[in-house]
């Protein structure tokens, strides 16, 4: 593990064939630190613009969460913390966005039945000095992290990150 060029904005370590946003425009375009840091900024303002939200995937960390949506929607920004691949987070992340846009709204407490095989639950988190709403799944026998039964591996998804 490296870290990245811009240490005084990004203090998580990157390896060598990282594939996040900052290193693919770094490397694949050659821009500057702040370059990267402005396209980055203006790629997610158009994808809020044109679809109302758009998502942070942490690679070294179970966690996803959405941006846009309080201000484009006014309904809390969305959050999932489970240890499965950015990509399987984002693919059940994305569902739930989507709902929102479509005018469906969740709040702290609620469970839904409609979008997944399986009932989701929310629950309030705060996140980076905002609150989120964070989707919580059942492990795959249908525990959530209230049951006794669920592993603690999934019961994890109800923690508040630090």
């Amino acid at each position: 593990m490296v870290h990245c060029k811009r240490r005084s904005f990004c203090v998580y370590p990157h390896d060598a064939a990282c594939l996040c946003s900052t290193c693919v425009l770094e490397h694949t375009q050659g821009l500057s630190p702040l370059e990267v840091l402005d396209a980055i900024r203006q790629r997610e303002q158009d994808l809020i613009a044109r679809i109302g939200w758009v998502a942070h995937a942490l690679a070294d960390r179970p966690l996803i969460h959405t941006h846009g949506l309080w201000e484009r929607f006014h309904h809390l920004d969305l959050e999932i913390r489970l240890p499965v691949s950015p990509e399987k987070r984002y693919a059940l992340l994305a569902p739930v966005a989507d709902a929102v846009t479509n005018g469906q709204r969740f709040a702290a407490g609620d469970e839904d039945y409609t979008l997944f095989s399986v009932p989701i639950r929310f629950i309030a988190r705060d996140e980076s000095a905002r609150q989120v709403l964070r989707v919580v799944f059942p492990d795959p026998q249908g525990y959530f992290p209230d049951n006794p039964h669920c592993p603690p591996v999934w019961a994890e998804q109800v923690l508040q990150d630090l």
